[in-house]
């Protein structure tokens, strides 16, 4: 089972709605370029030259 120590076993579930939505709710930069990764992509590792964000987090605050 995925945990936050092993990510390799968790996979997206944000939609573009939901993006756009953390994008201008966290002032993201749309210089910055946010995209989606591939549907089924693990979120670790990490695309090289991206960044991935964990969103979870800002559901438990």
């Amino acid at each position: 089972m995925a945990n936050k120590s092993n990510l390799s076993g968790c996979f997206n579930v944000l939609t573009q709605k939901g993006l756009d939505w953390y994008v201008d709710s966290y002032a993201i930069p749309r210089s910055l370029n946010p995209v989606l990764p591939k549907k089924n992509t693990p979120i670790y590792p990490f695309v090289p030259g991206k960044i991935g964000i964990y969103t979870r987090f800002f559901l438990l605050l």
